[in-house]
């Protein structure tokens, strides 16, 4: 494909990906570098991925609302994951990526077979405070190597219980305040040029247009088909992972 053909591609994919996004309330990255890997290298879809994932996430936590609330209740995961993603970001090229890619796919493997029988925690829960900071931990240890922070950020928010709604606003808000810190860490790393730059804020246009349509679909599907999405999306993250593994 030449130039032009490239970008169309990769608009036609970040409109796929937000419609996802708008729907789950994640998976944007997930879906995006699925297809992208067959039209780029990897480093150049981080690159392009990154202005898009920020600002389909900027969209989500605007529209969710309520950051009071989920600062409130979910202040040690924001703090945990915004530091450890910028910290992790800058050492994205010199770690293996497959060892990365099979341990993040062991991980969500063990959370589909195990799920019915994770713990149920409170937020007022003394050690709810302890289950934040670690699972942010992760997740932006994970986020900062890979971009692939949504399991560790789902598990959690599961073992919560919270609610359709409640979910998709705080996934919201933490995968932005995790995606700023990571946007930054990516530029300073040379992951996201200054070529890419304007590629990107374009695809963030299309990015966000398929999170607003998606989000006109979630209204209409059911907590149990809400969670078998979820449960769908992580498979695919899976199921990617190790594809990508055994590619590299």
């Amino acid at each position: 494909m030449d130039g032009l053909e490239s970008w169309l591609v990769f608009f036609v994919i970040m409109l796929a990906a937000g419609t996802v996004k708008g729907i789950a309330g994640l998976g944007l990255p997930t879906v995006a570098i699925s297809l992208m890997v067959f039209f780029f290298d990897a480093h150049q879809a981080l690159g392009l991925i990154v202005l898009p994932l920020l600002f389909s996430n900027l969209l989500q936590a605007w529209q969710s609302g309520q950051f009071r609330w989920v600062l409130t209740n979910f202040w040690p995961f924001l703090v945990a994951i915004a530091l450890t993603i910028y910290i992790a970001s800058s050492f994205a090229s010199q770690v293996n990526e497959r060892v990365i890619y099979i341990l993040i796919a062991f991980g969500i493997a063990l959370f589909l077979i195990s799920q019915k029988n994770l713990p149920q925690l409170k937020l007022e829960n003394k050690r709810h405070s302890l289950y934040a900071i670690f699972a942010g931990s992760l997740a932006g240890a994970l986020g900062g190597l890979t971009t692939v922070w949504g399991p560790p950020t789902v598990i959690y928010l599961r073992i919560l219980g919270l609610n359709k709604e409640e979910f998709v606003r705080a996934a919201g808000w933490m995968f932005l305040i995790g995606g700023i810190p990571l946007t930054i860490g990516y530029w300073h790393g040379g992951i996201l040029s200054k070529e890419l730059v304007p590629v990107g804020l374009l695809g963030s246009i299309f990015a966000m247009l398929g999170v607003t349509v998606g989000k006109q679909f979630r209204p209409r599907i059911s907590e149990q088909r809400f969670v078998f999405i979820i449960d769908v999306i992580l498979a695919l993250m899976a199921l990617n992972l190790i594809r990508k593994a055994l590619l590299n």
